[in-house]
């Protein structure tokens, strides 16, 4: 009878074994994106990564629009005065090359980020041992500070064309995280889909998200995934790239849920759009933002915030209004069939003036959105790209970026636990591919 019981439970055990690998998949690569609000930038999603033998956590923000890991060495006495400075303070560990065994610097004085031009950055190439939860990746090429005034470090997820050493010259192009761990055999595509949990909250208090590699986890989405090339910014007519700088996908509208038939971008004419998890905020070229302003009657310009652009004012019942949800709609360029709406809700179009400029408070609102030309100006970048949606749109959709394939896959996400699924892989072929 013992015997027979164990035989029974070790059966049940194996079914369950079964059951839920099933459920969960194999384990990928996948990193949490904690939130944390900062006055002077509203905020950001940090990763814990381990870097160097003995391995040291470091903490960086998670961006797919770089494409460097950079970190802040030691010596880097700049980072600390100006982490220290920040509301509140973030300073993160620093990187010692010193006590690891598989530093090796490879590019001295090669690592100088043009960081939007707001920062100066000078330091290194180096080669170190990754590890992040699900891979170690032996050599990997990043950039190490002695002297960088940007308040964090950078997790950088995108394409090579934008490494810092490819803008400057002062370094050829490398391969990225991601593409080590395709090379490595950890991935077989050159994915990471990021969800950024859709659940309704303040952003001072935003649930993590996370970012998985090589595969997508179907409990957090819903809907099929629709996928899209990444396009050159900025051309005309809008076109595939071969060799993308960013993220750029094309958005052929912008609506409200109580105008469904209004197209707010102006003359109706599709532009180009940086998806980027390190931004808050969504800009649109003035242009089009006059009419996203004209969409709430309410909206008052308050200048007085020394230091950040002027934003529009609205009374923090707009974000309740169900009618103040914005509807993106992101296109094919050669087939405007294929789309698909990301639907961002009115909480996350207005924000709390708390979490937006320094000194707001919790009773006064405005929209989270800044017109483009007027918040990054003439230069290079603002020159470049004509648009970028950020955290508050990416929070309504789950992305999966595929660098080899040059195209994201967006559908609608859904908080963990609104329903069943697994984690997948994605077969080399990319999405497409996938069989759900």
């Amino acid at each position: 009878m013992f015997y027979t019981s164990i035989l029974l439970w070790l059966h049940a055990w194996f079914d369950t074994a079964r059951l839920q690998s099933a459920i969960t998949g194999p384990k990928f690569p996948s990193l949490k994106l904690e939130w944390t609000s900062v006055d002077s930038f509203q905020g950001a999603y940090f990763v814990n990564i381990q870097v160097g033998t003995p391995p040291q956590t470091i903490r960086l923000v998670h961006d797919s629009a770089s494409s460097d890991i950079f970190l802040h060495s030691t010596a880097d006495t700049a980072y600390l005065a100006s982490c220290a400075a920040q509301t509140p303070p973030i300073c993160s560990p620093l990187y010692d090359n010193t006590t690891s065994t598989t530093h090796k610097e490879i590019g001295p004085n090669k690592y100088q980020p043009p960081i939007l031009g707001l920062a100066a950055a000078n330091g290194s190439y180096i080669t170190e041992t990754l590890h992040i939860p699900g891979a170690t990746i032996h050599s990997q090429i990043m950039g190490s500070t002695w002297s960088a005034s940007i308040p964090v470090g950078i997790l950088g997820t995108g394409f090579p064309r934008t490494q810092a050493g490819a803008i400057t010259g002062l370094y050829p192009r490398y391969p990225s995280l991601i593409t080590r761990m395709v090379s490595d055999g950890t991935i077989a595509a050159q994915t990471e889909s990021i969800w950024l949990d859709p659940t309704r909250s303040d952003p001072d208090s935003f649930p993590p998200g996370q970012a998985l590699y090589g595969a997508v986890d179907t409990s957090l989405f819903t809907g099929e995934l629709v996928t899209l090339p990444a396009v050159e910014p900025r051309s005309s007519p809008v076109r595939k790239s071969d060799d993308p700088t960013n993220w750029n996908l094309v958005l052929g509208s912008v609506t409200t849920s109580t105008h469904p038939g209004t197209n707010l971008l102006a003359n109706s004419s599709s532009i180009s759009c940086v998806i980027d998890t390190g931004t808050a905020f969504f800009a649109l070229p003035n242009s089009s933002f006059v009419n996203l302003v004209a969409s709430f009657p309410s909206a008052v310009l308050n200048s007085s915030v020394q230091g950040f652009p002027p934003f529009w004012q609205v009374p923090c019942a707009e974000r309740e209004d169900p009618g103040n949800a914005l509807l993106f709609t992101l296109v094919d360029p050669d087939d405007a069939a294929i789309n698909v709406t990301v639907t961002v809700p009115p909480w996350l179009v207005v924000w709390p003036t708390h979490d937006l400029v320094p000194g707001g408070d919790r009773d006064t609102c405005a929209l989270n959105a800044l017109a483009w030309e007027a918040y990054f100006g003439d230069g290079d970048f603002g020159r470049k790209y004509e648009c970028v949606l950020g955290v508050s749109v990416m929070k309504a959709a789950y992305w999966v970026l595929d660098t080899g394939r040059r195209e994201a896959s967006v559908a609608t996400a859904v908080a963990r636990g609104h329903r069943p699924g697994r984690v997948v892989g994605v077969p080399k072929g990319g999405v497409r591919k996938l069989k759900l």
